[in-house]
């Protein structure tokens, strides 16, 4: 590697910005694949002890998708440290095994077998002892194999170049959890610090040599050995086994060519489809409220901590009801059968909220007011599934109001050194 790749600022920043795509896009994969698995005896295919080994693989899968929200708001604080700003950009679903150098498709698709063994193979521990890949010709950063390579050549690319050269962000400007919910948001001020906060990312994700346990590596491997013995245990009694939603893969509410994305399927059922719209507006605005909060040039703490509570809150209390009850909707019947749609997760053309506090707090109003509407006239429908209903109901209660207490928390965390 030459000398000039090894002590370069933009380098490890282009690498971290990747990082953010990666755990952007995973979380985003493992949501979908936990939204398609049943959660009902109603839905059918499952006997009572089939349903809770499958709600166990759900709420497992959920667990991970969080994790990978804590990776990308651990990302955003490298950045920041480094001179960076927050990356929440991410390409669009599908992706194909050319874009990024993992040689995986980055889709979103129903629960099953090949989703399992993809999840695995993003997770699959990095072996130290393998060759660095040579970088391209044109190439602002080299390539990698695995996730934790990936972050292997961050950590390295930190180790090499000078301390006080690299971390120039303002510390006051570090997120930590006095901010926002996050459990193990490290703090970042210099080399110590950073590594620190990659090897958390890490060990969360592939687990340590010889301690897997625990780790995304480890949970995912687990759920396929359990999908799999509970599919043979049901083939040798003649049980029906059927725990997965007839979800379509890679959906989309409204495809248009910037969107970059031509693989996906167009949601055909027009209620479906306005759900779908619906949905990515909200979890664009999430993205907004949490951009402004990591972003280093904003310094407002009642509004940074309502808006951080306010993106916590459309995750837990709107989207994840928001998005099973999409994928109990049809998806069109006539291009595509019975099959039910799912949450699009679609990033459009859209700016961050600005960094003054005022114009801030009246453009996040303003959103949060429009998606009350939209998701209250379509929880009216008589075919709203309860989900939405809830989903309605809880976005309902939301408001933006620096200093007033969040009516969806139980409990509040002390402020703490990290």
């Amino acid at each position: 590697m030459s000398q000039k790749s090894t002590h370069d600022r933009s380098e490890v920043l282009t690498l971290l910005s990747e990082a953010c795509e990666l755990e952007h896009g995973l979380a985003c994969s493992y949501l979908y694949a936990a939204f398609s698995l049943k959660q009902d005896l109603s839905e059918g295919g499952l006997t009572w002890d089939q349903l809770q080994k499958v709600r166990m693989w759900a709420a497992q899968v959920f667990h991970v998708a969080a994790e990978e929200m804590l990776h990308l708001a651990q990302a955003w604080n490298l950045l920041s440290a480094m001179g960076g700003m927050p990356w929440y950009g991410r390409p669009n679903f599908p992706q194909p095994c050319q874009y990024y150098p993992l040689n995986l498709p980055l889709e979103t698709r129903p629960f099953g077998l090949e989703t399992l063994d993809r999840f695995i193979a993003f997770e699959t521990p990095h072996d130290p002892n393998a060759k660095p890949l040579e970088p391209k010709p044109g190439d602002p950063a080299p390539d990698f194999r695995t996730v934790g390579e990936l972050y292997g050549l961050i950590a390295d690319r930190i180790k090499a170049l000078p301390e006080k050269f690299l971390f120039i962000g303002d510390p006051a400007n570090q997120v930590d959890r006095t901010l926002v919910d996050f459990p193990n948001l490290t703090v970042v001020r210099d080399r110590a610090s950073a590594l620190h906060a990659i090897q958390v990312v890490t060990e969360q994700g592939e687990g340590t040599e010889g301690e897997r346990d625990g780790s995304h590596y480890f949970v995912f491997r687990q759920i396929r050995r359990s999908f799999l013995e509970e599919s043979l245990r049901a083939e040798q009694t003649g049980t029906v086994f059927a725990p997965v939603r007839p979800c379509i893969s890679n959906p989309v509410a409204f495809p248009h060519p910037q969107l970059g994305a031509p693989g996906a399927n167009r949601i055909s059922d027009p209620y479906t489809e306005e759900v779908a719209d619906t949905f990515d507006s909200v979890y664009i605005l999430m993205l907004r409220l949490l951009q402004h909060v990591f972003d280093n040039a904003t310094s407002d703490r009642p509004l940074l901590q309502t808006f951080a509570a306010g993106a916590i809150q459309l995750m837990a209390a709107v989207i994840k009801p928001h998005g099973e009850a999409l994928a109990l909707l049809p998806a069109g019947e006539r291009h595509y059968g019975a099959a039910t749609a799912g949450p699009p997760f679609t990033i459009g053309r859209h700016v961050p909220l600005p960094q003054l506090p005022g114009p801030a707090l009246q453009v996040a109003r303003e959103k949060l007011e429009q998606l009350q509407k939209r998701l209250a006239d379509l929880a009216e429908a008589p075919q709203a599934p309860a989900q939405l209903r809830r989903a309605a109901a809880n976005i309902a209660q939301m408001e933006f109001t620096p200093g007033k207490a969040n009516p969806f928390s139980h409990h509040h965390h002390k402020n703490r050194e990290e």
